[in-house]
């Protein structure tokens, strides 16, 4: 996720939910490309509602490789960037 305000702010460069869209509609192809160049297993720590939503439509699928997901980040503080992600 490019937009995604953790680190810097891209939002007006491109809307998160493109971001998001973008996800959805090509996690298949960019898992396949994952497979092609030698990676077998991805590992998201902090992972978003939106991405463990997909998770199970790639499972046990012979072109995708393992993926392993924790819950999104738990935080006492919401940055401003953070609002209504």
């Amino acid at each position: 996720m490019y937009t995604r305000s953790d680190a810097i702010d891209l939002r007006a460069v491109k809307p998160y939910q493109k971001e998001i869209d973008y996800s959805h509609d090509y996690m298949d192809e960019v898992l396949r490309r994952y497979l092609q160049n030698g990676i077998t297993n991805v590992i998201d720590v902090g992972s978003t509602v939106n991405f463990l939503k997909q998770r199970e439509t790639f499972t046990n699928i012979d072109y995708a490789p393992s993926i392993y997901m924790t819950d999104p980040l738990l935080t006492t503080y919401e940055p401003s960037a953070f609002e209504n992600l």
